[in-house]
């Protein structure tokens, strides 16, 4: 009983001090147990009577049942799901957590990572951290895994209590190569030699030999 008593005043002072909340969906809508989902429309609250928070509208939902959220939320678009209970995130819940991927990308530069859970401890001491995350619905097991999922400059390695949050390695540019020479000719031939000396087998050619003769004296010459 002093349980469930400190955790009912424990939901109170929580959506007190907000000052706005927001329903959970339908179970039917959940991507898995244990990780509600929460309706984009943000109520503010206007007193809590017994178990029940009371909107200035007059809705009514049970305080265990609800995400406080601060007071200065705004509605926003529920992300969609697609066929498997895959959760695709728009550009809108990638907005809402742009500034705190920022501060977490700084924190992490230069260093070898945080564990999964230092990570998140850090972030929960953002201010306003928890109430986005809860804008975004990113809420139950698995939130802070989601928020990573959105940017995809961190990288999480390991398993279990192991896991590790780190900034990714940047994809590595292509390395020019050589520019491309002139196209190859055809291979040079060997250089030519000396005309080959005929064969004693064939055919003999014929020596011409030239024979001078006196010139032919004249009569009367002696």
């Amino acid at each position: 009983m002093a349980v469930n008593t400190n955790l009912h005043q424990d939901r109170i002072q929580k959506v007190n001090k907000a000052g706005a909340f927001r329903i959970v969906l339908p179970r039917s809508t959940w991507v898995r147990a244990g990780q509600p989902r929460y309706g984009n429309k943000v109520y503010t609250l206007d007193f809590v009577s017994g178990g029940e928070a009371v909107a200035t509208d007059g809705t009514r939902a049970v305080l265990r049942d609800i995400l406080p959220v601060s007071m200065g939320s705004t509605d926003t678009a529920v992300p969609r799901t697609v066929g498997g209970g895959k959760q695709t995130h728009d550009q809108e819940t990638k907005r809402i957590m742009q500034r705190y991927a920022t501060l977490l990308r700084r924190a992490l530069a230069g260093g070898e990572g945080l564990t999964l859970q230092a990570a998140g401890a850090k972030m929960r001491k953002q201010a306003g951290f928890s109430e986005a995350m809860g804008d975004a619905n990113l809420t139950g097991v698995g939130a802070f895994l989601g928020f990573l999922r959105l940017f995809p400059e961190f990288s999480v390695n390991g398993r279990g209590q192991s896991q590790k949050v780190s900034l990714a390695a940047p994809m590595p540019e292509p390395t020019p190569g050589p520019a491309p020479g002139p196209a190859p000719g055809p291979a040079p031939g060997p250089a030519p030699g000396p005309m080959p000396a005929s064969s004693s087998s064939g055919p003999a050619v014929p020596q011409i030999r030239i024979v001078r003769l006196p010139p032919r004296r004249r009569r009367g010459e002696i």
